[in-house]
């Protein structure tokens, strides 16, 4: 059975800094006006053609990256990562699965993990998910199982929220380098991402500073988030080198991943493969998309209705 039937078969019944960084970090679509974009379809953005399942899964097959965009309270987009995942894998691709969810102290734990000598519970203690990242792991776990079952490599790709903190407070240059966690100095972001930066900013964080100290914190918001962009860049780009041969799959919230502004512009800085990006979105997104929004876009079957 094909991805698009099998998920939407199964799909069908279905402080100030932090709150800043998490809004853009996965940030939703904007209003567009209804296109005819079916549920389950590939949609290349670039073109506004539909794209056949295979087309798109033989190329994130072949490639040495992939990055999976998430909205990371909503089921239907954990479901489609672990479509997407167990399809890439079928296609008799080596595999890692490098998460943002936890960061790279919790990489012990997580090898355990892989290894089966870790119940949920322990694990879930180990990581201190609740405090690490706070989502129902009833939402995640099925990805985990999945590379627990089929022996596949899991990278923790992030780095302690401290850290994305202690910049966004203070600015990169004053936080010494052995308090970086390893993580190297990060590229200067595109223009278009700094001012998409600055509207998530300005949205969220209201009116009142003086023009020079909002500046300031600007700034400094928008050196948080490429610290977050290059520290995951830097984990996936060493897991390619270190596994020729496999794809390394990345899954982080869409706002890492859409217009290559992060993710993908870090790797390319650090000289890395250019990666796959695929998102998957409502279809009034889909139709309405910017043409480097993602390499494809997989239109999401509507949410079900609430119990009642």
């Amino acid at each position: 059975m094909g991805l698009i039937r099998r998920l939407t078969r199964r799909l069908a019944p279905l402080a100030v800094c932090a709150a800043l960084l998490a809004a853009c970090a996965e940030r939703g679509p904007s209003t567009a006006p209804a296109c005819a974009a079916p549920a389950g379809s590939w949609l290349d953005p670039a073109t506004g053609r539909m794209l056949g399942d295979d087309a798109v899964l033989g190329r994130a097959a072949n490639a040495r990256v992939v990055l999976l965009g998430d909205v990371h309270d909503d089921v239907r987009h954990h479901r489609w990562h672990e479509q997407m995942l167990e399809a890439i894998h079928e296609r008799r691709r080596p595999l890692v699965i490098a998460i943002e969810t936890l960061p790279r102290r919790a990489q012990p734990a997580l090898d355990a993990w892989v290894a089966g000598s870790l119940s949920e519970a322990q694990f879930l203690d180990d990581v201190r998910w609740s405090e690490t990242w706070g989502y129902d792991p009833a939402l995640y776990l099925p990805v985990f199982r999945f590379a627990r079952d089929h022996r596949i490599p899991m990278l923790a790709m992030n780095v302690d929220r401290s850290l994305v903190a202690k910049v966004a407070r203070s600015g990169w240059e004053a936080v010494p380098a052995g308090r970086r966690e390893g993580v190297g100095e990060p590229a200067m972001p595109t223009e278009p991402y700094r001012r998409s930066l600055e509207a998530v900013f300005a949205e969220h964080a209201g009116s009142g500073a003086a023009a020079d100290v909002a500046d300031v914190r600007v700034e400094r918001f928008t050196q948080a988030q490429i610290t977050w962009d290059r520290a995951m860049a830097e984990a996936i780009a060493a897991a390619v080198a270190a596994r020729p041969g496999a794809t390394v799959v990345g899954i982080a919230g869409r706002g890492h991943v859409e217009h290559g502004w992060g993710i993908g512009h870090q790797l390319a800085d650090l000289g890395a493969a250019r990666p796959v990006a695929l998102l998957a979105v409502e279809a009034d997104e889909a139709c309405a998309a910017a043409p480097d929004l993602a390499d494809a876009l997989f239109v999401l079957p509507k949410k079900a209705a609430a119990a009642r």
